[in-house]
């Protein structure tokens, strides 16, 4: 038997992963991308991501996007560019929003991070309108002074 690497010419790829972890004796691989990926982005990360399984299929590799702005459940994520590459509520690879913290974290992480945010809002929230009200104060003496 004669296994699919005799055949051919090797060739050396380069793949950028944002993010690389060994869990269990596997490695995993994430492409983190903004919210709204455009095309190309996703074109990228979906051939680097190919690259990385194909040639070990005990890896797993993901599309990573850390925050859905169009909904809580993946299934609700609409952005077409993206789309046009990946089934987005079905994919394997695609982790959006809860799914994405929790493989990085483990079960619970996205709750746990939504609860540390609220928190930090809680203690920062004062400091944050009170810079508000400087920044806009100021803006309102240089427009007068023009």
């Amino acid at each position: 038997m004669v296994s699919a690497g005799a055949f051919g010419v090797p060739d050396t790829r380069r793949v950028i992963s944002d993010l690389w972890w060994k869990r269990d004796g596997i490695e995993h691989f994430l492409s983190i991308k903004t919210v709204k990926p455009n095309i190309d982005q996703t074109a990228q990360a979906k051939l680097d991501l190919l690259h990385l399984a194909a040639e070990d299929s005990k890896r797993e590799v993901y599309f990573g996007l850390y925050y859905n702005p169009f909904g809580e459940e993946q299934s609700e994520y609409a952005w077409s560019p993206a789309a046009r590459l990946f089934d987005l509520a079905n994919d394997h690879p695609v982790l959006i929003g809860r799914e994405y913290w929790d493989v990085l974290g483990g079960p619970g992480t996205y709750i746990t991070l939504l609860e540390t945010a609220a928190e930090a809002g809680h203690t920062t929230r004062s400091r944050v309108l009170e810079y508000g009200a400087r920044v806009i104060a100021s803006n309102s003496q240089a427009i007068e002074g023009d």
